[in-house]
């Protein structure tokens, strides 16, 4: 992971901000004394500077932040985020007296709790006490879009686990409090702390740039590494430090700092606005306005801009910051449903219309637009309204999963689902499961490790039929295959 400073490479700019992250990073009370294992591992872990990073949800869950780091040699992983953390996970279960369970459920009416003996994380993997009570176990496992720099023999991602654990951890902290307040910016101005340097504005005159404003300045900051982890949110973490320094809290588009980071992983899905299959848009969640309420305070405008040609492992932004300070409008996030995704999430009618006639029929629909298709599933009802989920395929390419709320005819958009990844060959014997399945009523089978479930559906040639993928009982993928169009050889 390469962090690059271009001078001169923008034509408004040409310097990062200027602080080191350690000014900023809160460190935990060595004075507070956890009672088990589990609980001394995720206070040791509640640092932002830490992978994984530990942030309470409540008193007895929370988030497990990891970067998604691998390494590779030859195509083959060398180093992986995943067994890092399930040498940790499997370390301090067994600390506890417990055993690392998994429950396998390859049809319906199976079900086992099997040990596990590999170094993988799945959903619902379980910490198991002599008593046969849950420690902690994983409630869900979310993951944001893979960054594999051409010619670098490594990747990662913003991943987070959901935890719960029966232990309290006793002094851990929110997003909030692991940033520190870097005195060196107490009494400040804002425009004097993240304005341009000297070189800065020479560079930017001889380029015939004016860098010289009476009540406001210009600059660029960066969320590096691609945002895989909230230390790498310098252009946040520098605002909120700032802020702290001065007796005051930070607001980013209307929410606190705790319920921003809440966003990102509940609504955003760590997609961080836009669409992750269009590098421009990825990074969006971070634009805005930034607000600082103090008497030393101030009011920021951050837009998304290209990177620089060759740096390509940050997000870069341009900023424009006054010691004026703008009234907060605070967002509501008792719903998080009905925040406001992202506009560039808003789509066209056919989607709209698919999304309708599924809530309607509740039913599966397709339509056919060109190329594109557009796959509609029920996925039942939430507080009396009807939910969606809209598959829309370039040919026989998956482009996104777009998600919906149906309400009294009113559709609102839900967060998009990351397209999963299905292997090829377990596609390429789907479809030949899909035959079995509308030819001679077969409505089950395992490949590789991933269970396939068919349902013949009722059109009116009775070709159609619907595949889904499951891992251990969680819905990998869905589509909906005409058997009749495929030849299967004898």
């Amino acid at each position: 992971m390469r962090n690059l400073l271009l001078a001169g490479t923008l034509s408004f700019s040409v310097i990062l901000f200027s602080c080191g992250t350690s000014k900023m990073v809160s460190k935990v009370n060595t004075q507070i004394k956890q009672q088990t294992p589990v609980a001394k591992y995720l206070y040791e872990h509640n640092q932002l500077n830490k992978t994984p990073l530990y942030i309470p949800t409540g008193d007895h869950s929370g988030y497990l932040w990891s970067t998604g780091y691998e390494s590779y040699f030859e195509s083959k992983v060398m180093a992986s985020w995943q067994k890092f953390l399930a040498r940790d996970l499997k370390k301090i279960c067994t600390e506890e007296g417990g055993k690392m369970l998994r429950i396998v459920s390859p049809a319906e009416g199976f079900v086992s709790k099997d040990e596990i003996n590999d170094e993988t994380i799945k959903f619902g993997d379980i910490c198991e006490g002599a008593d046969g009570k849950p420690i902690f176990k994983i409630e869900g496992i979310i993951k944001g879009i893979r960054h594999k720099p051409v010619g670098v023999q490594s990747s990662w991602q913003p991943i987070v686990i959901k935890i719960w654990h029966k232990d309290k951890v006793i002094g851990a902290r929110p997003y909030s409090k692991l940033i520190s307040p870097n005195l060196e910016w107490e009494g400040k101005e804002a425009t004097e702390v993240f304005g341009p340097d000297k070189l800065t504005s020479l560079i930017w005159k001889m380029k015939g740039y004016n860098a010289e404003h009476k009540s406001f300045v210009e600059n660029t900051a960066v969320i590096h590494d691609y945002g895989n982890h909230p230390e790498k949110w310098d252009l946040v973490n520098k605002f909120a430090s700032f802020c702290k320094a001065n007796n005051g809290d930070l607001y980013i588009n209307g929410k606190t700092l705790d319920e921003f980071l809440k966003y990102i992983v509940e609504t955003e899905k760590l997609n961080y606005g836009g669409n992750p299959s269009y590098a421009d848009t990825y990074g969006t969640v971070f634009a805005g306005k930034y607000i600082c309420n103090s008497p030393k305070g101030f009011t920021a405008l951050v837009k998304k801009i290209k990177n620089p040609g060759t740096d390509v492992d940050n997000l870069w932004y341009k900023i424009i910051v006054k010691n004026q300070v703008e009234a907060v409008k605070k967002v509501s996030t008792t719903d998080p449903d009905k925040i406001p995704i992202n506009e560039n999430k808003t789509y066209g009618g056919e989607a709209v219309d698919v999304a309708l006639k599924v809530a309607q029929n509740k039913t599966v629909y397709v339509k056919q637009q060109g190329a594109i298709t557009y796959a509609g599933y029920y996925n039942g009802k939430e507080n009396g309204c009807d939910l969606v989920s809209i598959k829309k395929k370039i040919g026989e390419k998956t482009d996104r999963i777009m998600n919906y709320k149906v309400c009294n005819g009113q559709v609102e958009t839900l967060p998009d689902t990351t397209v999963p990844a299905v292997p090829n060959i377990v596609k390429a014997k789907a479809r030949a499961f899909s035959v079995a399945c509308q030819r001679y009523g077969i409505t089950q089978m395992n490949v590789n490790g991933i269970t396939l479930q068919c349902k013949p559906l009722r059109d009116y040639k009775k070709c159609s039929v619907e595949v889904i993928y499951l891992d251990n009982g969680r819905i990998l993928d869905r589509e909906i295959i005409n058997a009749c169009n495929i030849k299967v050889s004898n």
